[in-house]
């Protein structure tokens, strides 16, 4: 009977585990970040520089390019979002946070496919 007890409670517990791990996953998928084109990957490193030397003329000029590519059909929109996102938060002075963020965008990007 004890026997019973604790086997079941084990199997309790991997499945409220299970279920965790599910959604710590489902959580990742769902909050990971836009795909950006091959071609506009580079935006993001430009992006970064902006964000890590805090220079708010660096990030009018990304800013600026990546606007351009939006408006002549080059990016979508959104890729745009993900930049905007990160724009806004630099353009209040939290450049640490816009570098993380600009960091999180770029390591979204490992392996995922692009059409």
């Amino acid at each position: 009977m004890e026997s019973r007890r604790l086997r079941n409670g084990l199997l309790g517990l991997a499945f409220v585990a299970l279920i965790g791990f599910a959604g710590v996953l489902a959580w990742q998928a769902w909050n990971r970040p836009a795909v950006v084109q091959y071609d506009n990957l580079k935006y993001i490193q430009l992006l970064r520089t902006a964000c890590s030397s805090q220079r708010e003329d660096y990030l009018e000029g990304v800013r600026r390019a990546v606007s351009e590519r939006r408006q002549s059909g080059q990016m979508s929109d959104a890729e745009w979002e993900e930049f905007e996102k990160i724009f806004a938060i630099a353009r209040q002075g939290d450049w640490h946070s816009a570098d993380r963020q600009a960091y999180r965008l770029e390591q979204g990007q490992l392996n995922r496919r692009r059409p």
